[in-house]
């Protein structure tokens, strides 16, 4: 009985905990519109690189230090590499996933 009750236990546990994780994953993100309407907007407005700079910069610095060895020395620079990119790029396209895209731009510079 012990084992059932256990198994069912995880197995409730793991559901909820599993929404939750969407749930902050959700409220924790630019929404999608919004960061391409800023990314489209970026060298018309100071307002946009704001916003996406003050939601992205300590992202960024977090990924590239956990990422790779050496990150914590390195990770301002890739961040001011990203946001210089950023503002040079030429064909602002629809980005359908910001914070993965975000990240692989980083892990390329």
């Amino acid at each position: 009985q012990d084992i059932i009750f256990l198994k069912i236990f995880t197995t409730i546990f793991l559901y909820y905990l599993s929404n939750f994780i969407f749930y902050v994953e959700s409220i924790s993100a630019i929404k999608l519109i919004e960061f391409n309407y800023h990314l489209k907007k970026l060298n018309n407005s100071n307002d946009s690189l704001e916003a996406i700079y003050n939601f992205y910069y300590s992202r960024i610095i977090s990924f590239i230090t956990h990422k790779y060895d050496g990150g914590a020395i390195i990770a301002h620079d890739v961040a001011q590499e990203f946001f210089n990119y950023l503002i040079r790029m030429q064909n602002k396209q629809y980005v359908t996933y910001p914070k993965e895209w975000i990240y692989k731009c980083c892990d390329n510079i």
